[in-house]
């Protein structure tokens, strides 16, 4: 490989963050890297912006494809990079300071790695209650560092603790092992990390979580994270969903707490868009899934489980899958 680390950027319409991205990257400390730009067809400033960095940072890249989504950005640059190991980072996000390359290298090649995941914080633009009262804190707050494990072992620990963060993100990859476990991300639909760590995890012999920070996600306004719900999120959601179950790769039975997780997402935008024209197909498949779980939610936590924003959603669930009302 050419270079220790490529740096694997999608950008769309971020002119008002892709320079302190950029800037973060430009000063790190450890020289051996490459960053690929992938212009998602961006249509304000970004690409403008981005250019203007090519002058301080010596191995930048920018490509260019009409509006297709993450995953076919991903994809793109994954194809043509050069780098031992791969980190997907958002236009919007930023590596938080000068020697976080240098101290991920130090642990990736210390312990052979496949994959390591760390921690990082949030950074909150004034959106709502709850995403102000995150400003600043740490994604993960159970785990505790760990020895090298193999990523079924940590997909049970993470169960065991109850968090879960699928960002990739949070991930940094030797490209050697996704090229020979055939790990690409499926294109056409959103939240497509939901599926892509899990099954990167169930192949994985060598990864280790290192908690300490070394990336902030900014949640803001009108990111697919922050925007109001749309059928696009529900069916990522049950895309991700299928693709897991779908791939048989479950071979100690890890898998139902990660399925449950993502279904919960499922209903929860079910209820935001039950109202909406054409959810009838949906509802169906709602039901098909929901049915693998119905011993699990008549437990009294069915509503801190399914996060709902309110009771009367909760009764609406309820009745919609005919079960008794539980003591809440």
């Amino acid at each position: 490989m050419k270079y220790n680390f490529s740096l694997i950027i999608p950008v769309y319409n971020t002119e008002l963050y892709i320079e302190k991205c950029l800037k973060n990257i430009q000063i790190q400390t450890h020289s051996s890297y490459e960053v690929i730009i992938v212009d998602d067809g961006s249509e304000d400033n970004s690409i403008f912006l981005c250019q203007k960095y090519k002058q301080h940072i010596k191995n930048l890249t920018i490509l260019r494809q009409e509006n297709k989504g993450l995953s076919t950005a991903r994809n793109t640059a994954l194809d043509i990079c050069k780098g031992k190991y791969v980190w997907f980072i958002d236009s919007d996000d930023f590596i938080n300071d000068c020697n976080v390359l240098e101290r991920i290298y130090n642990h990736l090649e210390k312990y052979s790695l496949d994959i390591l995941q760390f921690n990082a914080n949030f950074k909150v633009t004034a959106i709502n209650k709850w995403s102000i009262k995150k400003n600043k804190k740490l994604l993960l707050n159970k785990v505790k560092s760990t020895d090298v494990l193999t990523g079924q072992d940590y997909l049970e620990l993470m169960a065991s603790s109850n968090e879960w963060r699928y960002g990739v993100w949070l991930y940094v990859f030797r490209k050697d092992f996704l090229l020979a476990n055939n790990l690409t991300f499926e294109e056409d639909f959103i939240h497509e990390d939901a599926a892509f760590n899990v099954k990167c995890l169930v192949v994985c012999d060598r990864f280790k979580f290192v908690n300490e920070s070394y990336y902030t996600y900014r949640i803001r306004p009108n990111s697919i994270m922050s925007k109001p719900t749309t059928i696009d999120n529900l069916i990522g959601y049950l895309q991700a969903y299928k693709s897991i179950e779908e791939s048989h790769i479950d071979k100690r039975g890890i898998l139902k707490f990660y399925l449950r997780t993502i279904y919960l997402q499922i209903v929860e935008r079910f209820f935001y868009l039950k109202d909406s024209d054409g959810m009838e197909v949906y509802m169906k498949e709602l039901e098909n899934i929901g049915e693998k779980f119905t011993d699990e939610f008549n437990s009294d936590n069915l509503i801190v489980e399914v996060k709902l924003t309110n009771k009367k959603n909760y009764h609406d669930f309820i009745k919609m899958y005919n079960i008794g009302e539980s003591k809440i």
